[in-house]
């Protein structure tokens, strides 16, 4: 058996390729019936020219702006562009994962399996219960979605963002000025994608350092400089959308607090929900809950999606309030949580005789997620509309 683990870790480059091009070929597919049939998409890509024509206001127009410019330089259509750009970001997304995953000490060497976990944790979902709720999407929500460009295109710079945030919270040698700034670059233009990370991350890294880093105030500086261009986007988007108004766009709307209405709206037992899409990361929170306090990647981790669940709780839009959002913060949010929890669960099969139980029961649990995951991208890609999915 070793032997041949030992021959699959030797062919790595060789499936390393042949996965990433698969991924890839397959993310074609799924960004073209996304154009074809999803919404979100279309409408995006449709107001791409009302947008530089100062037609339309966008307050986050990172994508619009990197399609035009590509399909300047390719003289591609919009559509095509898209679906060649956004699978590429799939597969740099997993690639990302990847790269964090190999270079975080104290788990298996072994590069293959690296891939194939990293491949798995961006395709995991909720946990499928149809006696529950016939959605696999809505209701429960997920660290993995398709039909959002905005939001698969925040995914690489939530998750690179948050890794680097880490070094420097830890006073890693790497935070030098250049690696600070590098780190705030990262951030600002996320926040420019799709705001729905730096809204949380921010609070959430602010509540760790008072609780657990008070003394540090050379860490508070870092911080500070590393968020405030993040904070001058996140103004102006702020006051241009909700506050002048004076450009016609339907993004222009009014911020009101809710009781989880948005949440309640979809889910019966926002509980249930709760747990279902959950379930990997608190399976290793409780299996790890002595040890949370030194892991300061899942501690903050942890903060970051409790901090998203009430801001996805608490506020919404009052135009667009079905829409949810602020939901997309709790989910970008999720996908840290599941990428790091990932991370503390492939630590323990360097010990496997003495963590076998909870080795076994987390990964009938992480089984379950990308199972869901997997029948949910069939859906999609025989159906095309990924929201509704049954």
């Amino acid at each position: 058996m070793n032997k041949l683990l030992h021959r699959i870790n030797n062919n790595y480059k060789i499936i390393e390729i042949v996965s990433y091009t698969f991924i890839f070929l397959l993310s074609l597919r799924i960004i073209y019936k996304q154009i074809l049939f999803g919404p979100d998409y279309k409408i995006h890509i449709d107001i791409i020219n009302q947008f530089l024509y100062h037609k339309f206001y966008i307050p986050h127009p990172g994508f619009h702006i990197i399609i035009h410019i590509l399909s300047k330089i390719t003289a591609l259509p919009y559509n095509q562009i898209t679906t060649i750009f956004m699978a590429l970001v799939i597969v740099v997304t997993i690639k990302i994962t990847e790269i964090i995953l190999n270079t975080t000490p104290k788990i298996t060497e072994n590069r293959v399996l690296i891939l194939f976990v990293a491949i798995a944790i961006n395709i995991t979902i909720a946990m499928y219960a149809p006696f529950f709720s016939i959605y696999m999407y809505l209701g429960q929500w997920s660290p993995t979605i398709w039909h959002s460009p905005t939001f698969s295109l925040l995914k690489p710079f939530a998750l690179w963002g948050f890794f680097s945030l880490l070094f420097i919270i830890n006073d890693n040698k790497k935070s030098t000025t250049q690696y600070l700034f590098l780190t705030s670059i990262i951030l600002a233009l996320g926040s420019l994608i799709k705001p729905s990370f730096i809204i949380c991350l921010i609070p959430a890294v602010s509540l760790y350092l008072l609780f657990f880093r008070w003394k540090q105030l050379k860490l508070y500086f870092k911080i500070a400089i590393v968020f405030l261009p993040s904070i001058l986007v996140l103004l102006f988007q702020f006051f241009e959308t909700y506050r002048i108004k004076e450009t016609s766009s339907y993004f222009h709307d009014k911020i009101i607090f809710t009781w989880f209405g948005v949440m309640k709206t979809y889910s019966t037992n926002l509980f249930v929900s709760f747990i279902l899409v959950i379930g990997f990361p608190l399976c290793v929170l409780l299996f790890n809950y002595k040890k949370i306090k030194g892991n300061t990647q899942l501690l903050l981790s942890w903060i970051l999606v409790i901090v998203s669940y009430l801001i996805s709780g608490f506020l919404a839009e009052q135009e667009k309030f079905k829409l949810g959002a602020f939901i997309f913060s709790f989910e970008i949010c999720l996908f840290i949580l599941y990428v790091f929890s990932l991370i503390e669960f492939l630590r323990w099969f360097n010990d496997i005789k003495q963590n076998k139980i909870k080795i076994f029961i987390t990964t009938i649990i992480f089984s379950y997620h990308l199972i869901s995951g997997l029948i949910y991208l069939f859906g999609i890609l025989k159906y095309g509309s990924c929201i509704y999915v049954q």
